[in-house]
C-alpha cells in the first residue's frame, strides 16, 4: 500500500510561514502458510518526509488458526516492539503492542503501550469457506 498525508502543503500561520511537508508511507506484507493452522506474517512500512531521515518498520507475527497472533518488530534507530492480538468475534480484533524505546528520547518518554480495537470490513467465514478481503489484516 501507499499513502500520503499533507499533500496540499498547507501553511501553518501560528508559527510564521511554515508549510506542512508531505508524509509518504509505503507498506507491504505477506502471509506464509507454515502449517495447516499456523501462518507467518512479515510486514514492513517505510515512512519518508523531506528533510527527515527515512523511517523503517520491520515486523513479524505468528498467527495461530486466525484466532490469535504473537509478534515482534523493530523501528530503525528507535524501538523494539512486542505485539499480541486475538480475534474476539467474526469481525472484531483486540490487539496490544508494547514499544521499548532505544533512541535518546527514552530519557523523556521511556516506553509506550498501545491498545487497538479493529473492526474488519470483511467478516471471516461464509458457507463456501474463507472470504478473501482486499484489506491486508
Amino acid at each position: 500500500g501507499i499513502a500520503a498525508r499533507y499533500v496540499t502543503g498547507n501553511k501553518i500561520f501560528d508559527v510564521g510561514e511554515a508549510t506542512l511537508q508531505t508524509h509518504w508511507n509505503v507498506s507491504s506484507g505477506y502471509t506464509f502458510f507454515l502449517a495447516p493452522k499456523v501462518n507467518l506474517i512479515p510486514s514492513t512500512m517505510i515512512r519518508y518526509v523531506a528533510g527527515a531521515p527515512i523511517s523503517l518498520d520491520l515486523n513479524a507475527m505468528l498467527d495461530f488458526n486466525r484466532t490469535m497472533a504473537l509478534g515482534m518488530g523493530y523501528r530503525n534507530g528507535d524501538a523494539f516492539v512486542a505485539m499480541a492480538k486475538i480475534n474476539l468475534f467474526n469481525s472484531v480484533t483486540l490487539a496490544y503492542a508494547y514499544d521499548i524505546t532505544t533512541s535518546p528520547i527514552n530519557v523523556a518518554s521511556s516506553n509506550s503501550h498501545e491498545i487497538i480495537i479493529g473492526i474488519s470490513a470483511c467478516p471471516g467465514q461464509s458457507r463456501g469457506g474463507f472470504i478473501p478481503c482486499a484489506a491486508y489484516d
